[in-house]
């Protein structure tokens, strides 16, 4: 089964210029959805889930995401729900929010100061949605330089290491030792078809004669093989003059 990613919804705004960001989609079919996550490194597929905060129970999952408002009334919501899932450890935990800041006019909002302190406190990471990065490169989440915005959270997600993951290193390794059995192959056929155009204790006449159709030969051999076969060469006009090759 795939792990889970759940996006928890404390805010009475809709997420899904969240789930259509993170999947790559104009439009998502359902709350729930299998991401494909591909990365330079690695692939894997994670269950998606979009909850409101009214409907989150306590199981596993690998990461989780907050998206809220900054009142109070919501920070308390958010500790409370915490304290329900906690215990499943997520590696990756997120808290958004639109904007935060400590010039608030309204006493029921909490200060950024407020809302950082309680991501500390419980190792989260704050993202503040309308910060805006430099790099406007749109692979940004695949690189190592940490991100700002929106697109922070795609590269914090995709940074973590799933459970499922698979190392695209790995193929590229089993195509290249097929390769290199291929090489092997070729090699060999190689030098018994050279052996045979030697053939068995050939006089040095026989050798000069040839020594044309030993050039096409070589050149057609890979580099460990040619030089296999100019030392074969070099042996049969040793012993064609009556040299001992040791």
């Amino acid at each position: 089964m795939p792990p889970y990613c759940k996006i928890i919804n404390f805010s009475p705004s809709s997420l899904s210029w969240l789930q259509c960001m993170i999947l790559d989609a104009t439009k998502a079919s359902s709350n729930t959805n299998q991401w494909k996550v591909v990365t330079k490194y690695y692939k894997a597929e994670v269950t998606l889930k979009i909850l409101d905060h009214e409907d989150v129970i306590s199981d596993d999952t690998e990461a989780v995401v907050f998206c809220c408002d900054t009142t109070k009334e919501t920070l308390d919501r958010v500790e409370k729900i915490w304290h329900k899932i906690k215990e499943c450890s997520p590696a990756v935990c997120l808290f958004v929010v639109e904007t935060a800041t400590d010039d608030v006019q309204d006493e029921k909002q909490s200060t950024r100061t407020q809302i950082l302190d309680w991501c500390l406190s419980n190792q989260f990471e704050l993202i503040e949605c309308n910060e805006e990065d430099e790099d406007g490169d749109s692979d940004t989440e695949e690189q190592f330089d940490e991100k700002a915005g929106r697109i922070r959270i795609i590269q914090a997600l995709k940074a973590h290491t799933w459970s499922n993951l698979e190392l695209i290193e790995d193929e590229e390794s089993e195509i290249k030792g097929d390769k290199e059995n291929e090489d092997t192959v070729t090699l060999k056929n190689s030098l018994l078809l050279a052996a045979e155009n030697l053939g068995e204790d050939p006089s040095f006449e026989d050798l000069f004669s040839q020594i044309s159709k030993m050039k096409d030969i070589s050149n057609n051999l890979p580099d460990e093989g040619r030089r296999a076969y100019a030392e074969k060469v070099a042996l049969a006009f040793y012993k064609s003059i009556g040299v001992d090759s040791e």
